[in-house]
């Protein structure tokens, strides 16, 4: 191998990343004696980010983001975002590690993709996002400072976990499929996922006769409807409730 001194000498590692630490999505190595962290500037461009100092070299592999760009709508935080809900580290705890009746609904492939979205954008916590990046390798580091941001969020636990319930009801909702007893069976699954609340606006059978008319397309739409109504209502609240 011939090294930057112009000598020949043999390769010690076989790893193609050790220049950077493993991580060449965020890390670039300028001048082959130390990586620094990579960062996005206002316009979109990547920019070399050393202690706060801005060199202006914009080379992160644009296949790359453009890949992270076109799945931005199909990211779950993304789909919350849009539905008006401010995304807090806490959402992304509980949707990561699950919380009471919250189930795991993230993997560390779903925060990761809605991070670098989020570096396209102005952000105030961009250097807590760069933090994270650069562990995405060490799940357990990564783990760590997902519950680390929690604890310091000071948003509430309910209202997140009533961010969730609202999202996976919208999941549903977004893929019925107009099989009458499929679909009611499903809604009726969820709401007893969530511990039947008290404000669970699906209708249940009360009886055998009722349960005779239950899966019929009057019911139906009749159930979706009343679903869809919490649904928007819901997200109404919730939005209030953080405004």
């Amino acid at each position: 191998m011939l090294t930057r001194h112009g000598v020949c000498g043999k390769i010690k590692t076989e790893n193609l990343y050790a220049y950077c630490d493993n991580n060449p999505v965020m890390r670039v190595d300028r001048d082959g004696q130390m990586w620094d962290l990579l960062d996005l500037d206002d316009g979109g461009d990547i920019d070399v980010w050393d202690k706060g100092n801005y060199f202006g070299a914009s080379y992160l592999c644009k296949r790359r983001r453009n890949k992270w760009n076109s799945d931005y709508a199909m990211n779950k935080l993304n789909i919350m975002k849009n539905m008006g809900f401010r995304i807090s580290w806490k959402l992304i705890n509980i949707g990561l590690f699950g919380y009471d009746e919250i189930p795991v609904v993230l993997t560390r492939g779903d925060v990761l993709e809605y991070l670098y979205s989020s570096l396209n954008e102005s952000n105030e916590q961009t250097d807590d996002i760069i933090k994270l990046i650069c562990e995405e390798d060490n799940y357990t580091k990564f783990d760590n400072i997902i519950k680390e941001f929690a604890n310091k969020d000071d948003t509430l636990p309910s209202i997140q976990k009533r961010k969730w319930r609202a999202y996976l009801l919208k999941s549903i909702i977004d893929n019925l499929t107009n099989d009458y007893t499929q679909d009611l069976l499903e809604l009726m699954e969820f709401w007893e996922s969530m511990g039947h609340p008290g404000d669970c606006p699906h209708p249940y059978p009360t009886d055998e006769k009722s349960m005779y008319y239950y899966f019929t397309k009057e019911m139906y739409e009749f159930g979706v409807n009343k679903n869809k109504e919490w649904l928007n209502q819901e997200i109404i609240i919730i939005i209030n409730l953080e405004s």
